[in-house]
C-alpha cells in the first residue's frame, strides 16, 4: 500500500516531465524558423552601396547563389551585374583618354580636344549604367525580402502562451 502511494506520486511527475519535453521539441524549431527570417533578409545599404544579409556584406557570387530560387530576383541580380560591368568597361575606357590628354597637357602644354571629347563621353555613358545598376540592385532586394516574406515557411502562426490556473501552470500552444 505504501508503495502504491509513492508511485502515484510519481506518476504526475513523470506526466510533467513528458509535457515539458513536448514543449522543448515544439518551441525550439518555432524559434529557429523566426530567427531565420531576420537572418534571410536582405538590406541594401545606401551609403556603403552593397549589400547585406544580417552583418555580413554580399558579394555578386553570393548573390547569385541566394537568390536563385527565386526567378524575378535573380533576373534583376543579373541585370545589376550587367549594368555594373559595362559601366566599369566604359569608365575604364574613358580613364584612359582623360588620362592621356592631362599628362600630355601638363607635359607638353598642348590639349588633345579630341581625345578629350572621347574619355568625357565614354564616362558619360557610365555614369548612367551605374546609377541603374544600383537601382537594380534595391529593385532585387526589395524583391528578394517581399518573396521571403511570403514564403508559406517563414509565414507560421505558431503561438505559445504561459498560462496559470487553479490546477497549475501550463502552456498554450496555438497553430
Amino acid at each position: 500500500e505504501l508503495a502504491m502511494a509513492e508511485r502515484s506520486r510519481e506518476i504526475p511527475y513523470i506526466s510533467r516531465m513528458k509535457e515539458l519535453l513536448l514543449f522543448f521539441l515544439l518551441v525550439f524549431p518555432v524559434l529557429a524558423i523566426g530567427q531565420n527570417e531576420l537572418t534571410d533578409s536582405l538590406r541594401y545599404s545606401q551609403h556603403q552601396k552593397c549589400v547585406f544579409q544580417g552583418t555580413r556584406k554580399m558579394s555578386m557570387d553570393d548573390l547569385f547563389e541566394r537568390t536563385r530560387p527565386y526567378p524575378k530576383t535573380f533576373e534583376l541580380i543579373e541585370s545589376a551585374r550587367d549594368c555594373n560591368f559595362y559601366a566599369t568597361v566604359f569608365a575604364t575606357a574613358g580613364a584612359i583618354p582623360l588620362g592621356y590628354v592631362l599628362v600630355n597637357k601638363l607635359v607638353t602644354n598642348t590639349f588633345n580636344w579630341p581625345s578629350f571629347a572621347t574619355g568625357i563621353g565614354l564616362i558619360g555613358v557610365a555614369i548612367p549604367l551605374n546609377i541603374r545598376y544600383k537601382k537594380q540592385l534595391q529593385r532585387a532586394v526589395l524583391s528578394f525580402n517581399e518573396e521571403v516574406s511570403t514564403s508559406a515557411y517563414f509565414h507560421s502562426n505558431v503561438h505559445v502562451n504561459l498560462c496559470a490556473n487553479a490546477r497549475g501552470i501550463g502552456f498554450s500552444i496555438t497553430f
